[in-house]
C-alpha cells in the first residue's frame, strides 16, 4: 500500500511537470484551437439569427383605458395601418392584466399610423353592468387622449419606430342625459290638471325637478310647473279647452324628452284665480340668476334659447292669484350692461328707473323698462300679511365687486344661499300666495 502511493504521487507529480514544461508553442497551439472552435460556433449561430430575422424588429405594445369589465369589452380599439412584413401577429389577453390589448413587432424604421375609434354601441347610452358613473349604470365612452409613445386628442397618431413601443388610448365617461317619466296619466281638475307618472332613469346628473308642461290646441305652451316627485298640479288652464301635457326630467346634465298624453279640462261654473309659479334659473358660468313668470319665456330659456349655460335651479314661488300689485321688469344690454333683469313692485322705486333710461344715454349702463311681469302682493312694514310667503331681494354688490350687476329673488333658503356668499340682504319685497 505505501509503494502504490508512492507511484500514484509521482504520476500527479509528472504531469505537473510536463503541463511546466509546455513550450510556449504548445501553448498557443492549444488556445489557437479553442478561438478557431468558437468562433465557429459563433458563426453558425450568427447565420441562423440572420436566417430568422434578416434586420431587427420591436416591439409595439397597445392599450386601451379602461378595460370595461362586462361582456369583456374594451369601449375602443387601436387599428394599425401598416404596409410590409409583421413579425410576430396580434394577440389579446384577458384579466386580470386590465388594459393590454394586442401586440405586434414592426422592422426598425418605419412608419405606423395608429388610428383610435369607439366601439360599435359604447358612443351611444348604453347598459353596463359595471363601470358606469351613475346608479342606474347608463354610460357612453369617448376617446379622450393618447400616452405613453403617442400624445394629443387627435383620432390618429405617427409612430415611428426606432425601439420599443407602448400607447394608451384613454377612454372617458360622457355625461349622460336623463330619460323620460314613464306612464304618464293626467287628471283633469277645475281649470288645471294633476300629472302623474313613473320616475325613468336619471341619466349621470344630479336630480332638480321634474319639468310639467302643457301646451294648446295651436301647440303653444301655455302652462307649466315643476315638482319632485310625481304627482305635478298645472294651473291656469282655461275649463272646457283641450290641452296636451307632459313632464321631462331636469338633472345637472340636462333634460329630457317630454313624455305627454292629453286630455280635456272639466268645465266648472266656479273656476278660481289660481296663482302661477315663477321659474329660476342660474347660469354657473356668469354667476347670475334669471326668473320669469311667462311660461312660453320659461320653456324656451329651459329649451336652451338663452344659452346651454341656463339651468333650472327648482327654486319657486308663486305670483298672480288675487294680487293686484304690478311688478315691474327691467333690463340692462349685452353691451355696455349689465346684461341681467332687475324687478321690483315698488311703484316709485319703477318710476325713478324709468326716469334714470331717459336721462342715460344707451351707450352707459343703465336699466330699460320691458314692462310689466305679473302681479304680487307688496309687503306692509316689512311683513306679509297672513299666511302668505315673504319673498327676499338679495343683490351681488356688482357696483363695488367690478361684476354686472344682478339680483336674486326667492323665499328666505334662496337668498340666504347667495347672503352666505356675499351677496347683500335687501329685505322682503314681495309677499306669495301659498298653493300650487
Amino acid at each position: 500500500m505505501e509503494r502504490l502511493a508512492n507511484v500514484q504521487g509521482r504520476t500527479r507529480a509528472d504531469k505537473v511537470w510536463r503541463l511546466y514544461m509546455q513550450t510556449d508553442e504548445q501553448i498557443r497551439r492549444r488556445a489557437t484551437n479553442k478561438i478557431i472552435i468558437a468562433v465557429v460556433w459563433a458563426f453558425a449561430c450568427m447565420h441562423f439569427v440572420s436566417r430568422v430575422s434578416a434586420q431587427t424588429f420591436y416591439r409595439v405594445d397597445t392599450y386601451t383605458q379602461p378595460y370595461q369589465t362586462d361582456s369583456g369589452y374594451y369601449p375602443g380599439s387601436i387599428q394599425i395601418a401598416y404596409t410590409g412584413t409583421i413579425q410576430f401577429q396580434c394577440g389579446y389577453t384577458s384579466p386580470p392584466i386590465p388594459v393590454f390589448e394586442c401586440w405586434n413587432a414592426y422592422p426598425s424604421g418605419s412608419n405606423l399610423t395608429l388610428t383610435v375609434s369607439t366601439r360599435p354601441g359604447y358612443d351611444t347610452d348604453r347598459f353596463h353592468s359595471t363601470g358606469c358613473d351613475s346608479v342606474q349604470s347608463y354610460c357612453k365612452w369617448k376617446f379622450d387622449q393618447w400616452s405613453g409613445d403617442c400624445s394629443g386628442t387627435s383620432a390618429t397618431c405617427v409612430l415611428t419606430i426606432n425601439g420599443p413601443k407602448k400607447v394608451f388610448a384613454e377612454f372617458k365617461i360622457l355625461p349622460v342625459d336623463p330619460g323620460p317619466p314613464t306612464a304618464v296619466a293626467l287628471t283633469a281638475l277645475n281649470a288645471g290638471t294633476s300629472i302623474s307618472f313613473q320616475p325613468a332613469r336619471l341619466g349621470t346628473g344630479t336630480f332638480i325637478k321634474y319639468f310639467a308642461v302643457c301646451d294648446g290646441p295651436d301647440g303653444k305652451t301655455v302652462a307649466m310647473g315643476m315638482g319632485d316627485k310625481s304627482p305635478i298640479v298645472i294651473n291656469g288652464l282655461l275649463n272646457g279647452v283641450r290641452y296636451s301635457c307632459g313632464v321631462a326630467t331636469n338633472t345637472s346634465v340636462g333634460e329630457s324628452d317630454v313624455m305627454k298624453s292629453v286630455f280635456t279640462v272639466v268645465p266648472s261654473s266656479t273656476s278660481p284665480n289660481p296663482p302661477v309659479p315663477v321659474t329660476e334659473f342660474y347660469n354657473s358660468s356668469s354667476d347670475t340668476y334669471f326668473m320669469t313668470a311667462g311660461t312660453t319665456e320659461a320653456v324656451s330659456v329651459f329649451r336652451g334659447s338663452a344659452g346651454s349655460e341656463w339651468r333650472l335651479t327648482g327654486a319657486t314661488f308663486n305670483v298672480g292669484g288675487n294680487a293686484t300689485t304690478p311688478v315691474c321688469r327691467f333690463y340692462g344690454s349685452v353691451s355696455p350692461g349689465p346684461n341681467s333683469h332687475f324687478y321690483t313692485a315698488d311703484a316709485g322705486e319703477c318710476a325713478y328707473l324709468k326716469q334714470l333710461q331717459t336721462m342715460i344715454p344707451a351707450t352707459e349702463p343703465r336699466w330699460n323698462f320691458e314692462g310689466l311681469d305679473f302681479y304680487t302682493t307688496v309687503p306692509t312694514n316689512g311683513s306679509c300679511p297672513g299666511s302668505m310667503i315673504p319673498i327676499y331681494r338679495a343683490y351681488n354688490r356688482g357696483d363695488v365687486r367690478g361684476l354686472p350687476s344682478n339680483h336674486r329673488f326667492g323665499t328666505s333658503a334662496a337668498a340666504l344661499e347667495v347672503i352666505a356668499r356675499g351677496w347683500r340682504d335687501e329685505g322682503i319685497v314681495m309677499c306669495a300666495p301659498t298653493g300650487n
